[in-house]
């Protein structure tokens, strides 16, 4: 099989169990302070993961570490920003807000490496644009509706999403020397260290959480940790690898129409009428920049 097609297998995969991550998250965040909830996700990640970067690591680890640290940084204050923001917003629109992701590693590509837009690229980045902003402000517009999300945690979201554009560009070039196995780990290992302060932080504000937490908080936290942490994110690796930045990131164009049905049906979660003009806004740039 072509590398072309196992990247491709990889994205659509990855869309099929990533799409309800979002919607799982938010049901172990109603039992789960967000900063404890991203701690212990990646603490859990770490554990199930370290046989495998032992398996793989190489002798250079030093140069390893040095080259892909800080670009995973990117990626930890992502999940930061990510996981309190969803606390705050609607599933829906954590979710959607992420499908801008295809459209902003373009843009990244055309400012900082000279990528070439063409007129039909550039038109779906500006239609994408304006749907991801429609959706971002989207509280101002429909205020007295509780589906419309939290202004603020929105734009926490939208900074996630513009450092894990950043990323899946950056990380192109480490991948073509090293295993997605240790880019994976290292990713895993410093967002997980990065946390532990904000971990003991949020358990001084919310000490007895843990006495409340259900299956259905435990299985959140593993399905994020595991499913999504470790195999959703590796497969991202692989599609980066084999495929390309631009061609990786179509999973996020994939998976809102998957997240909508699994939200309605966990959280009960209904789409607002602007909010659906953002989303085929939205999509419609993410697919004229994909077009290729």
């Amino acid at each position: 099989m072509s590398n072309q097609r196992l990247a491709l297998l990889a994205v659509l995969i990855g869309s099929l169990v990533n799409a309800a991550t979002v919607g799982v998250s938010k049901l172990g965040l109603h039992q789960i302070p967000p900063l404890s909830f991203a701690s212990l996700r990646f603490f859990l990640a770490a554990l199930c993961i370290l046989p495998f970067f032992l398996l793989y690591k190489k002798g250079n680890a030093k140069n390893y570490i040095r080259t892909i640290t800080p670009i995973s940084l990117l990626a930890s204050l992502n999940i930061v920003l990510f996981t309190v923001g969803l606390s705050f917003t609607t599933a829906n629109t954590g979710g959607m807000l992420y499908a801008s992701v295809p459209v902003l590693v373009g843009i990244i590509g055309y400012l900082f490496f000279k990528q070439r837009l063409t007129r039909i690229k550039t038109i779906g980045v500006l239609v994408g644009f304006v749907g991801v902003a429609l959706i971002t402000v989207l509280p101002l517009l429909e205020v007295s509706n509780p589906f419309a999300g939290n202004l603020f945690a929105n734009i926490l979201i939208m900074g996630g999403v513009i450092l894990w554009s950043f990323y899946m560009v950056l990380i192109k070039k480490p991948l073509e020397l090293y295993s997605p196995v240790l880019v994976l780990s290292n990713l895993i290992f410093v967002t997980a260290v990065m946390l532990l302060p904000f971990f003991i932080w949020d358990m001084s504000l919310h000490s007895g959480w843990w006495r409340h937490v259900t299956w259905e908080g435990i299985f959140s936290l593993f399905y994020v940790a595991v499913l999504t942490t470790i195999f959703c994110y590796g497969l991202n690796q692989y599609a980066i690898k084999l495929g390309g930045s631009v061609f990786a990131s179509v999973t996020f164009y994939i998976m809102p129409v998957l997240a909508f049905v699994i939200n309605y049906w966990l959280l009960g979660e209904e789409l607002t009428p602007l909010f659906i003009v953002g989303t085929v806004l939205a999509l419609v740039g993410t697919y004229l920049v994909m077009k290729k």
